[in-house]
């Protein structure tokens, strides 16, 4: 059963219950304060900069990448509270 919100560029097979709001890198400039270049540097660290732990990347065929929206909300939150700290 594939779950996912109508806005998701994309379906894929999620626990029940789970929903997951996706897109595409490109995508993301439109929706947040960052360019393009910026994000996918992020992406290309994502093991040092907490973007992994908070699974805000979803690779499908080891080729194309899409952000969890959601976790990538909490993620700049984390970013966040760690510079206000």
């Amino acid at each position: 059963m594939s779950k996912t919100s109508p806005n998701a560029s994309a379906a894929f097979d999620l626990p029940p219950g789970r929903t997951r709001r996706l897109e595409r890198v490109s995508k993301i400039p439109s929706l947040y304060p960052f360019s393009e270049p910026q994000i996918r540097w992020w992406l290309h660290n994502a093991a040092t900069n907490g973007m992994k732990e908070h699974e805000v990347v979803v690779r499908v065929g080891g080729h194309r990448i899409y952000i969890d929206l959601d976790a990538f909300a909490r993620w700049i939150d984390s970013q966040n509270k760690t510079v206000a700290a």
